[in-house]
This record gives C-alpha cells, structure tokens and sequence, in this order.
C-alpha cells in the first residue's frame, strides 16, 4: 500500500515476489486499482480508508506498508503482521531499490 505511484510500483515488485512464492497476495491503493488489469494473478482494491482498515486487514497474516505511517497510520501498533519496509527502501546499498525490495520478499517469505 502506498498513495505515491513510484512507491506502488516498488511494492508491486513485493507483492509479485510473493505470489510467485505462492502467498496469496490482495493489494490495496488507488493507484494499483487503476492498473489492475495489467496484473490478472493479483487481487486489487482501492485504497482502504483509515476506519476500516482494522477490520478489512484483521485476517491477513502480514500486512506490507513502504512507510510505517503511510497511507495508513498505526498499523505497527494494530496489526501484528505489520511490516514497515522503509529501512529497506533507505538503505546503504548498490542495488536499486526495486531490487532491495525484491531481495528483501525472497529473503523473508520465499520458504514461508
């Protein structure tokens, strides 16, 4: 979930690493939703709103921000599966950061 377009597309290379580990994967953001059709294997909604997320992401096992208070705050403290990727996005690193996204799924759920 990310409101930037640059940062959607960074968590789409996530959420593709994921699907291919086999999780099943739903991505919310309004600028995702738009270009769901180009992504048929993923299960794309707009953008959750702050009072339901608690409800809409309860169930979900892990739940993957680019920031730990954007778009939606208080998920480190509500959600146990919360995961802020941002020390990753920041990084002191060669690779792009697209690929330290990447290298961060297969590291952390290949083998889940």
């Amino acid at each position: 979930m990310s409101p930037a377009l640059g940062n959607t597309l960074i968590l789409l290379v996530v959420a593709h690493n994921l699907w291919r580990a086999d999780w099943r994967v739903h991505v919310y953001g309004d600028h995702v939703d738009s270009l769901a059709a180009w992504f048929p294997y993923l299960t794309v909604s707009p953008a959750l709103e702050p009072e339901e997320a608690d409800t809409v992401l309860h169930d979900y096992a892990v739940v993957l921000q680019l920031h730990g208070d954007r778009p939606l705050m208080n998920l480190a403290n509500g959600h146990p599966g919360f995961i802020d990727l941002h020390d990753g996005e920041y990084a002191k690193s060669a690779l792009p950061m697209a690929q330290r996204c990447a290298e961060f799924t297969k590291d952390s759920f290949w083998s889940c």
